[in-house]
C-alpha cells in the first residue's frame, strides 16, 4: 500500500505539507500551511495507480481547469495547480474544516428548516457552476462539507471534489484540442444519487442532472434512506430508468412539510423535461417555503402574549363582575 507518511514536512512552493487528512480510490489530501503567512491549504494529489492513467491524469488537470472557472461561496476554491518532483500533478485548494454531510446523515435525519437551509446552499453553489458551463455529476453527501464559523452562525456548505465535472457543449473549451473522457458506455457517479439519464449515457446530461442529485441529497435528509435504496447495483439501476422515484409521506398537517416534499418530487422525477429547469426555479420555491417558516415563527411567537393578554382581560372581568354583586347584595339589605 502507498504511504505519504514520508512526505509530512515536505515543502511545495511556499507551503509545508503537515498531515493526510483523507484519501478516496484515485487521490489522497493533506493539510498544508504557508510558511510565511500561516494561511491553512488542503493538496490533492493522485495515487499512483492514478497516475499511471493517463485517463485519471487528464482528469485531474481537468478539474483544475473547471475550478479555475468558479468563484462561490458554496463551492471549494483553487488556489494553484502545480507539479511537484515527489508528489507529481498537485491541487492546491482551500482548506476545508468541518464535517462531511455523509458521516451527518448516518447518525441522523434532518428537519425541515435544515433541510431547506442546505437545499439552498447547494443550489447556490450548482448555481455558480451551472452559470460556468459546468455539470458536476457527482453530487452526493460524500462531496458535501458542512464548516462552522459563518458570520451569520449558520453552516457553510461547500460542494468540492469536480473530478467527474463536465463542461456544456455550448460552454467554451477550457483547452485546445480538449477531447472527451468518457465513453458513452461507462457509467460515472455515485448510482443511488446520479439522474437515470446519466445511467445511460453520461456524456448527454445537462444540468438538471445535478438537480436531480441535490433531490435524492435532500429526500435521504429527510426520510434518512435514498429514493430508490436496492443493494444490487442492477436491480438499482433498472428501478431508477425505468419509473419514479417512490412518494414519501410528509406531515399533513404541516405546510413546509408538504411542499418540501414537492420540491424533492420534482427534482427526483424520471424524465428531465418534468423537473426543474434551473437551480433558481429550485431556489425560489426553497426561499417561499423558508420565508413560510419565518412567517409561522413570527405568529407562534406572538401568541403568547395575545393569549396572556385574553387571560388578563378575563381575569378583570371576573373581578368586576365580582363586586357588582357584592354592591348589589349589600344595596338589597
Amino acid at each position: 500500500m502507498w504511504r505519504v507518511d514520508p512526505f509530512s514536512g515536505a515543502e511545495i512552493g511556499a507551503y509545508r505539507l503537515d498531515r493526510k487528512v483523507g484519501e478516496g480510490a484515485y487521490g489522497a489530501v493533506w493539510s498544508g500551511t504557508h510558511r510565511e503567512n500561516g494561511d491553512r491549504a488542503a493538496f490533492k494529489v493522485l495515487l499512483p495507480a492514478a497516475a499511471a492513467s493517463p485517463e485519471q491524469v487528464s482528469r485531474f488537470h481537468r478539474e483544475a481547469e473547471l475550478l479555475a472557472r468558479v468563484h462561490s461561496r458554496n463551492v471549494a476554491r483553487m488556489i494553484d495547480f502545480v507539479v511537484d518532483p515527489q508528489l507529481g500533478v498537485v491541487l492546491v485548494m482551500e482548506l476545508i474544516d468541518g464535517e462531511l454531510l455523509s458521516e451527518l446523515l448516518h447518525a441522523t435525519k434532518m428537519d425541515a428548516p435544515a433541510t431547506i437551509d442546505l437545499g439552498m446552499q447547494l443550489l447556490a453553489g450548482v448555481r455558480d457552476l451551472h452559470a460556468e458551463g459546468i455539470i458536476h455529476r457527482d453530487l452526493k453527501p460524500n462531496n458535501v462539507m458542512l464548516c462552522s464559523g459563518a458570520p451569520d452562525g449558520a453552516r457553510r456548505v461547500v460542494i468540492f471534489d469536480l473530478g467527474l465535472g463536465r463542461l456544456l457543449r455550448s460552454a467554451t473549451a477550457p483547452r485546445s484540442g480538449a477531447r472527451a473522457l468518457t465513453p458513452s458506455f461507462m457509467v460515472l457517479g455515485t448510482l443511488a444519487c446520479i439522474a437515470p439519464e446519466q445511467i445511460l449515457d453520461a456524456r448527454a446530461v445537462t444540468e438538471r442532472a445535478d438537480l436531480y442529485a441535490i433531490g435524492v441529497i435532500l429526500h435521504c435528509a429527510l426520510v434518512g434512506h435514498y429514493p430508490f435504496d436496492s443493494r444490487d447495483e442492477r436491480t438499482l439501476a433498472q428501478e431508477k430508468v425505468s419509473r419514479e422515484a417512490p412518494p414519501f409521506l410528509a406531515d399533513a398537517t404541516e405546510e413546509v412539510a408538504i411542499g418540501l416534499r414537492d420540491v424533492v418530487a420534482k427534482a427526483i422525477r424520471l424524465r428531465p423535461a418534468d423537473r426543474y429547469e434551473t437551480a433558481a426555479a429550485m431556489l425560489t420555491d426553497l426561499a417561499a417555503l423558508r420565508e413560510t417558516l419565518a412567517r409561522t415563527a413570527s405568529r407562534r411567537a406572538t401568541a403568547p402574549k395575545a393569549q396572556k393578554s385574553k387571560s388578563r382581560l378575563g381575569l378583570w372581568l371576573v373581578i368586576a363582575l365580582g363586586v357588582t354583586a357584592v354592591v348589589a347584595a349589600l344595596a338589597l339589605r
